[in-house]
């Protein structure tokens, strides 16, 4: 993060940290209280303090402050919004904890390992009481600009759902998966939180017209995808013990993404044997090894950063194209590079 960038994050900081302490508990009960949540009662709220208590980057929060800023708005009048963003990322990242039995996340055990399974019903509780942050009291929002925040929140939220869903096909796919198909999954599966909802949230929330709207979508649907592609290699070959990760992970995890698709069918072909291990979820060390260095030499990390720079140049495209203060522009010009860079967890 170069230090203008790095500057302005941590001027912002205060304003998401006290978001975030002001509505984390305050919040719950008044969401609770709408129509439709009273399935949610019994969930263990405080699991999410977990996390909260030991953030990450709070990027997405901050990329809404950055959106707000640019159309004019003061972002501490939207703490409601900035709340939701990061408490929705804590519970993605508690579920994809959960789900790939990751041993550590933020300097401490996974929640999974503290919590058991009341670490995932609380995240996907999470989601559903959410939904409800667009109609919360304090968002300064008048009837349609609410309906206009649930109905983009909506459709992430179904996008999302659709590629988790649309995942498995692509482990099941003959042959590699192409990076065109692979990104268009990526995008559905990552938009509510990477980046397009944060920067589209606020785009409504600051009352811009809808073409507006689009155009910050469209910019935090391409940093999104970068951003994912540049976690892809980190979980394959992590260069940090911060990140929580084994060298292999996605491997082990079973997960199709464009590298471990690509280095399978590299394996399938020099060594079936190792191959198969590795498909079988639980590999021997040598096979796992094995599909790492396929990974590498199959030319798949080639591609895949080939994409990132190409994804990073798209977005600096959109990002001349919005119509943006000069000082705001300087600092989303700055985004790309940043985002898509090698990070810890």
């Amino acid at each position: 993060m170069g230090p203008e960038l790095a500057g302005h994050y941590r001027a912002c900081l205060p304003v998401i940290r006290g978001a975030l302490a002001e509505y984390s508990f305050s919040a719950v009960p008044e969401l609770l209280a709408r129509p439709g949540r009273a399935g949610l009662a019994g969930t263990d709220w405080s699991v999410l303090r977990y996390y909260l208590d030991r953030p990450g980057k709070l990027l997405r929060p901050y990329l809404a402050m950055l959106a707000l800023q640019a159309a004019g708005r003061a972002p501490e009048e939207f703490r409601p919004l900035l709340w939701m963003l990061e408490v929705m990322e804590s519970a993605t990242v508690m579920l994809d904890d959960a789900l790939d039995s990751s041993p550590r996340r933020r300097g401490a055990r996974a929640a999974q390992l503290v919590y058991g399974p009341r670490a995932a019903a609380a995240a996907m509780a999470v989601f559903h009481l959410c939904l409800g942050v667009p109609d919360h009291p304090a968002l300064p929002l008048g009837s349609r600009q609410r309906l206009h925040l649930h109905e983009l929140m909506n459709s992430y939220y179904f996008r999302a759902c659709r590629g988790h869903l649309s995942e498995p096909l692509l482990a099941e796919a003959q042959g590699p998966v192409t990076m065109a198909a692979y990104l268009d999954n990526v995008r559905d599966r990552i938009s509510i939180l990477s980046f397009a909802g944060p920067l589209g949230a606020a785009a409504v929330c600051a009352g811009l017209p809808r073409a507006r709207q689009a155009e910050f979508c469209a910019l935090g649907e391409t940093l999104g995808a970068a951003y994912h592609l540049r976690g892809d290699m980190l979980n394959l070959f992590p260069e940090d013990p911060s990140w929580g990760k084994l060298p292999g992970d996605d491997f082990l995890a079973g997960k199709a993404t464009f590298l471990t698709s690509a280095a399978l069918a590299r394996l399938k072909r020099d060594d079936p044997r190792a191959a198969d291990s590795v498909l079988s979820g639980k590999p021997s060390r040598s096979a796992l090894q094995r599909a790492i260095r396929a990974a590498r030499d199959c030319g798949a990390v080639e591609e895949t950063e080939a994409s990132i720079a190409s994804l990073n140049a798209r977005a600096l495209r959109l990002v001349a194209e919005l119509s943006l203060p000069r000082a705001s522009r300087a600092l989303f010009l700055r985004l790309p590079l940043y985002l898509s860079a090698r990070r810890t967890k």
